[in-house]
């Protein structure tokens, strides 16, 4: 288990090379481990990015989470410690007002592709043992340039207050345990 100043080093790494991502472009929807390698002791970042049949079907979801993930984390572990793992994906934030007396829930529209998108935010999940952390930053883009990579812009990622406290779930929560404990 990681103490608070490794579990905020690996953080701020992680969020740093994921601005350098957007940047660049676009960030794929992927799974970030870190760990600390068992043969010279470096610092390891193994991305994963997660294929677009990934998100087909649920099936296929659980198939990914459930069977391939903890065969990558059985692999990984043979070479390197898991201290971290991260999802990151960007997002096109749809936002309504929840009528009074229902749950939020109950309150989503079948059309919901209808509603206005609000924001463009990094949804990120950073887990580790005993610690779940979910971080939501609006994208703010400015200054495209052209550098010796080509065209790019400036980034800053903004964190979201609205987007603070409270549980969050869904396909891609857990994955620390899953990575490690299969």
């Amino acid at each position: 288990m990681i103490g608070a100043s490794q579990y905020i080093e690996y953080k701020d790494k992680f969020i740093a090379r994921t601005i350098a991502m957007i940047e660049k472009g676009s960030l794929m929807p992927m799974i970030t481990v870190m760990g600390i390698s068992k043969k010279d002791k470096s610092f390891n970042f193994i991305d994963l990015f997660i294929p677009n049949q990934v998100f087909d079907s649920c099936t296929i979801k659980r198939m990914y989470l459930n069977s391939i993930i903890p065969q990558i984390g059985e692999t990984l572990l043979e070479d390197m410690s898991i201290d971290v793992v991260a999802f990151s994906s960007e997002a096109w934030i749809r936002l309504m007002e929840v009528p009074v007396g229902l749950n939020s829930k109950d309150a989503i529209p079948y059309d919901w592709e209808k509603l206005p998108i609000k924001k463009e935010m990094v949804v990120m999940l950073i887990e580790s043992k005993g610690r779940s952390e979910p971080l939501f930053y609006n994208i703010v883009r400015s200054e495209m340039r052209v550098d010796k990579d080509g065209f790019g812009e400036k980034v800053d990622l903004v964190l979201d207050d609205d987007f603070r406290g409270g549980d969050i779930g869904g396909a891609f929560t857990g994955l620390y345990e899953k990575f490690v404990n299969g």
